[in-house]
């Protein structure tokens, strides 16, 4: 990572910069995490075998007004990982810009469960920097990060980590330049690496100050403080982000560029029902195998069960065209437009 980003990370790691702690939040004080049909995934991400990503939940500064002026909170999030045999560094940026206001953004605009990093196989380590910034409102600085914002977003967040590399490092001299500017202030940030052949899933505070660990709650994305989940608030007048290590339990291929136009030619000839066009499908699934098997986005140890899925559902396809060439047995004698179809679908 270039120049000052880098060197602003160590920082945290050596003192330099505002003192915070990290807190680790209860497992059982997250809440409101589960998929809209409640089935929970994985609760650790076991080494080439599942994703991880990283979300930033809350973030709030202490006051948007020092000495008249008024600022808005930002955070700079950079997710390190190995990844097709490299090291890898994502950035994201989140503030304001995310939001396309035709008349500017609301003063108490809240920033909740935004992805950050990933999702990305995990392969027994990775690194999270996250920076909470004081951006002044209506300076120059803050074009220069909307920009950066924006190109932030196709940097391997959300898909393909494949598919954003490239620009990454481009992006990276992009945000050291716009977070250089003077009226761009550090506020507190943590550097946290994570290691071994299990990653469990795992949310943490960084606050100012030390807090009781078992006092904290991420409700929907906001971070309280209170001895109870009913009773727990916001805290006020101080400064604090919030973030989470997720695991995903498997990998979405139609996200994957090469996938749809392969899959669909797999599905073309799954439909003929004979022999010739059997020995086709086989092929194209050969070659789904050796993608999936290839891609850096898949973990090594997912690869057999994932493409099984796919292979179950090229075989569910064949059988029911089996099934209508049966029917079209039957009536094709007196309906000529099954006649034509059997015709059009190479079957005699």
């Amino acid at each position: 990572m270039p120049g000052g980003i880098y060197e602003t990370i160590q920082k945290f790691g050596r003192s330099q910069l505002p003192a915070c702690h990290r807190l680790l939040i209860p497992s059982d004080h997250v809440l409101g995490s589960l998929p809209e049909n409640g089935a929970r995934g994985p609760t650790a991400a076991t080494k080439d075998r599942h994703r991880v990503h990283v979300t930033v939940n809350d973030m709030r500064l202490a006051s948007d007004q020092v000495r008249s002026k008024t600022y808005d909170p930002l955070v700079l999030a950079v997710t390190e990982s190995l990844f097709d045999g490299k090291t890898c560094r994502v950035p994201f940026v989140v503030g304001s810009s995310l939001v396309n206001a035709e008349h500017g953004t609301p003063r108490t605009m809240r920033y909740s469960d935004t992805l950050v990093g990933g999702p990305f196989p995990y392969t027994g380590r990775i690194a999270v920097t996250v920076i909470l910034y004081r951006l002044l409102r209506d300076d120059y600085a803050r074009a220069a990060l909307s920009a950066v914002q924006k190109i932030c977003s196709a940097v391997g967040v959300g898909g393909p980590m494949s598919a954003g590399l490239d620009i990454a490092n481009g992006v990276l001299d992009a945000v050291e330049a716009a977070l250089g500017h003077k009226q761009v202030q550090p506020v507190l940030g943590e550097r946290l690496e994570l290691h071994g052949d299990q990653l469990p899933a795992a949310s943490f505070a960084v606050l100012p100050n030390a807090e009781q660990a078992d006092r904290l709650w991420l409700d929907g994305g906001m971070l309280k403080k209170g001895d109870t989940a009913a009773s727990a608030k916001p805290p006020v007048k101080t400064d604090y982000l919030a973030f989470s290590v997720g695991v995903e339990p498997t990998v979405d291929l139609q996200s994957l560029p090469w996938f749809t136009p392969l899959w669909n030619r797999i599905v073309r000839w799954a439909g003929i029902p004979n022999e010739d066009a059997r020995s086709v499908m086989r092929n194209y699934l050969a070659a789904l195998y050796e993608e999936i098997a290839t891609s850096p986005d898949v973990p090594p140890d997912a690869v057999d069960e994932i493409y099984a899925g796919w292979e179950r559902r090229a075989v569910a396809v064949r059988e029911r065209a089996q099934a209508i060439e049966r029917l079209d047995s039957r009536e094709a004698e007196s309906d000529p437009l099954l006649t034509r179809s059997r015709q059009i679908r190479g079957v005699s």
